[in-house]
């Protein structure tokens, strides 16, 4: 639970921006957050492909699973806000990366919180079917989907 707590203590910063209304104070919180917590800009983020984001965070070791998972909130919270500033396409892209970083860190979290993750990376997929056809992102959805069919419920190890 200690990964969820901190994660909720971010989002909840930048949440409480959006509620009053500053929503460019929030995308700066989260580009502020997306340095600490991976390196990096969002700006860079959302430049990078999704394989070479995960590339990048293959570089921190063990950290790394709790750096993705931390950084798919921050681009779950990015992708809203775009659509806000009706910037569809920036907004399609965060959450494009916020899956990836998902499908691809989930199983190494508690049953537990597995399960609350496990909802939101159906839920992305849900989103992102609109991209299916890119290579990558189609990739990433099928064997996304092969796994939560193979196991044939929502807990996949």
């Amino acid at each position: 639970m200690r990964l969820v707590q901190q994660i909720a203590q971010l989002i909840a910063r930048v949440a409480g921006l959006r509620q009053q209304g500053r929503n460019e104070e929030a995308v700066k919180e989260i580009d502020t957050l997306c340095l600490q917590t991976a390196g990096l800009p969002l700006s860079r983020i959302r430049q990078s492909s999704p394989e070479s984001l995960a590339s990048f965070l293959e570089t921190g070791g063990a950290l790394r699973y709790d750096r993705a998972i931390t950084l798919a909130e921050l681009l779950q919270q990015d992708a809203e806000l775009s659509e806000i500033a009706a910037r569809p396409a920036e907004a399609l892209v965060s959450r494009l990366h916020a899956f990836c970083l998902l499908a691809d860190s989930v199983h190494v979290l508690p049953a537990q919180e597995q399960a609350e993750y496990r909802q939101k990376v159906n839920a992305l997929a849900e989103q992102l079917q609109s991209v299916a056809a890119h290579p990558y992102a189609g990739a990433k959805l099928r064997e996304y989907a092969a796994r939560r069919d193979a196991a044939g419920t929502e807990t996949l190890g």
